[in-house]
């Protein structure tokens, strides 16, 4: 899985111009804030179960969006 760090992000969106080090500063700080939340939030919710579905990738769906829904990015 190639997840693109901050630094990579940044770089491909040339529609940000020349903001510098502190955009990307702060993107990283942004991002540890949502990652601890969502790591606190799946801790919370292992074993609950929202399917009874045999398919993993819907199983993993709905764990991902019961977890931490990504409308909490902004």
């Amino acid at each position: 899985m190639n997840i693109p760090t901050a630094e990579e992000f940044y770089r491909l969106s040339p529609e940000w111009g020349n903001a510098g080090k502190e955009v990307h500063r702060k993107m990283i700080e942004f991002a540890k804030l949502h990652v601890k939340e969502a790591l606190k939030r799946a801790y919370r919710n292992q074993g609950m179960s929202w399917t009874n579905s045999k398919d993993e990738e819907v199983k993993l769906d709905l764990f991902m969006r019961n977890s931490y829904p990504l409308d909490n990015i902004k």
